[in-house]
């Protein structure tokens, strides 16, 4: 017995009145996060990569990711089903890696969603309220800085976000999506205002305002001339065409990678076919174009040597630092700015980024669950839709659960780390099968591939377009898998993080062959469900 088509057609119906509006494009704006994927960058690859270029590793990135994101729309257009890579490499590949591939995805993106959170916090507003305290001329905001950094503060903010954001969603999807544009647009004002701060600071001015905080705060004269003496050990200047500019490619792919998400929601995305190829490449090139803008204009206001020297301290030097916040692209442009009023927009833009991906992760993973369900290889209330609200309510209150798990293990293990494993966890068991896939579409799935548009089934001589982009996306996936396992720098190939990731893995392994297990006992193949293609 295959797909359980009753139940699908019944629930993926009350998914689609709610959903009808949904266009490919801005899904994936809201999963390429350009505030975090600024800040990371610009925090580690000075001194983990010393003279590595980050304008044109980003730029670079947002080739290879624009080459990953057509993969994935091409495949989205062939196959535009509820669960994206888990209906298209378990139909093509294997059941067992579409569902591990997937499964991956709905874990390390809950692992995502959390170090945002964790991020909300000690990135984006405690560091903003440093700076907001200094300009207002302020000591109870520096106190407020100071206290949320507190570990009982940041547990009730991060769940008292995730509760919230949880409710919207059940409640409503109209609304959430209403709430999380309106979010994202509070997140790109905050990102152009620095743009336009930084743009418009220069060296000489930048040195003025840190030496005037550092001697306020810290009670350093000379701040500048201090951290340049201090923090040029292993200084190297901008070699744009170099390795060390080729190792800034995975931290840009940290938010870059992910402009897929829109093929979770598969046919419920109007004109779903050039939609999702449409959606998936502007997002990442809107996206990447912005990031590196960022930080040309991060590294322009503060010099290269001196950004450096700077993080370099903070890692190496913490009482030479001496700053309360850590030098976060946001802090800085905030201090520039020598505005309360544009500080607060600032600050408000960075902490939309930290909401986002906890909101989208909430939204789309009940989808990859339901997906399970109608193959009968997850319980099937997972595939259930409340019959008033149409939203898949038992799988989102599975997410809270997953996201407050998770968030409790950011205190044990430590947010970067969680964050580097996920994707690395993505890169090894779900891009790595996507690549794959599309490789082989046309020869494993002749049937489904020869029934696709002409712009989908064109060939460059004999090989099929797909093809070219699957292997092109392997190469680039490997290239940053390799990176991620073999440089330490990353911190995704510690021994903590890579248990995490063997853990999640292998706990998908045994949910699997469980569930086979449980329903041969039930006189089921649920092989037979992986032979069709869901309805739409």
């Amino acid at each position: 017995m295959g797909i359980n088509k009753k139940i699908f057609l019944r629930e993926a119906t009350g998914l689609r009145k709610e959903l009808s509006t949904i266009d490919a494009f801005g899904i994936n704006l809201l999963t390429v996060n350009i505030g975090l994927g600024i800040v990371f960058l610009a925090f580690l690859a000075p001194t983990s990569f010393p003279g590595g270029d980050m304008f044109f590793g980003t730029i670079l990135t947002t080739i290879g990711s624009l080459i990953f994101a057509l993969t994935w729309g091409y495949l989205a257009t062939s196959m535009p089903r509820l669960g994206g890579d888990y209906v298209y490499v378990s139909r093509i590949l294997h059941p067992l890696l579409g569902f591990i591939s997937n499964w991956s995805v709905v874990f390390f993106s809950w692992l995502f969603d959390v170090v945002a959170i964790y991020y909300f916090v000690t990135g984006a507003l405690s560091p903003s309220l440093y700076a907001l305290g200094y300009l207002a001329n302020s000591p109870a905001i520096d106190a407020i800085a100071s206290g949320v950094t507190k570990p009982l503060a940041i547990f009730v903010i991060g769940v008292t976000i995730i509760g919230i954001v949880t409710v919207i969603i059940l409640i409503s999807t109209k609304a959430f999506l209403y709430v999380i544009r309106g979010i994202w647009v509070v997140g790109v004002i905050g990102a152009f205002l620095s743009l336009v701060v930084l743009l418009t600071t220069s060296p000489a001015r930048f040195i003025t305002v840190i030496n005037a905080y550092a001697l306020k705060t810290a009670g350093v004269d000379d701040y500048y001339s201090k951290i340049l003496q201090s923090g040029l050990s292993g200084f190297e200047p901008v070699h744009t065409l170099s390795f060390a500019t080729i190792q800034i490619i995975p931290l840009a792919f940290f938010s870059l990678g992910y402009a897929f998400y829109s093929s979770y929601v598969g046919s419920e995305i109007r004109n779903a076919p050039r939609a999702q190829l449409l959606g998936m490449s502007l997002s990442v090139v809107v996206s990447g174009i912005f990031i590196a803008l960022l930080a040309l204009a991060f590294e322009k206001a503060l010099t290269y040597k001196f950004l450096y020297a700077l993080t370099n301290t903070y890692f190496s030097n913490p009482a030479t630092y001496a700053l309360p916040s850590p030098p976060y692209i946001n802090f800085f442009a905030i201090l520039a700015s020598n505005s309360v009023l544009l500080g607060v927009l600032i600050m408000l833009g960075f902490l939309a980024w930290g909401v986002i991906w906890v909101g989208m992760g909430t939204f789309l993973q009940p989808r990859n669950m339901m997906a399970w369900s109608f193959d009968r290889i997850a319980p099937a209330f997972l595939g259930r839709v409340h019959e008033r609200f149409n939203t898949p309510h038992n799988g989102i209150i599975i997410s809270f659960i997953g996201h407050f798990v998770l968030f409790l293990l950011t205190f044990v293990i430590g947010s970067f780390i969680l964050g580097l494993s996920a994707v690395t966890g993505n890169v090894l068991f779900t891009f790595i099968p996507i690549g794959l896939t599309a490789m082989l579409f046309p020869y494993r799935r002749a049937d489904i591939f020869s029934n696709q548009p002409p712009y989908i089934t064109k060939r460059i001589g004999k090989v099929p377009v797909i093809t070219v982009l699957g292997l092109v996306s392997l190469l680039f996936i490997l290239l940053n898998g390799y990176l991620f396992l073999v440089y330490p720098a990353y911190g995704a190939n510690s021994i903590p993080s890579l248990e995490v990731i063997a853990g999640i893995v292998l706990l998908g392994v045994v949910w699997f062959y469980a569930f086979r297990t449980f329903r041969i006992r039930q006189g089921l193949d649920v092989f037979a469900a992986f032979r069709e293609i869901p309805p739409e």
